[in-house]
Parts: structure tokens; sequence; C-alpha cells
């Protein structure tokens, strides 16, 4: 459980580094990511990284 609460905290750094430095005019995908167990939340952060850095 508190390694899901740090990937959930790690993941909102990455997404407000992306939204903060994202000079393009392209929209910034947000999602929720919600898990029930750590690796299917690395996944859910690693897609949403992906959709971002395109």
């Amino acid at each position: 459980m508190t390694l899901l609460a740090v990937l959930v905290l790690i993941g909102a750094g990455v997404a407000v580094a992306i939204i903060a430095t994202n000079a393009s005019k392209q929209a910034v995908h947000l999602k929720k990511v919600v898990s029930n167990d750590a690796k299917q939340g690395v996944q859910q952060l690693k897609d949403l990284i992906n959709q971002n850095t395109r």
C-alpha cells in the first residue's frame, strides 16, 4: 500500500513537470492512475508518460 502511494506521488510529480515544461501547443493527456497492485500501477504510469512525451 505504501509503495502504491509513493508511485502515485511520483506520477503526480511527473505530470506537473510535463505540464510546467511543455512549451508546445499539444494538449497534455491527464489520467487517473488507479490499480490493484504495484506492477499494474507502474505500467499505467509508464503509459501516461509515453502519451505525454511523444
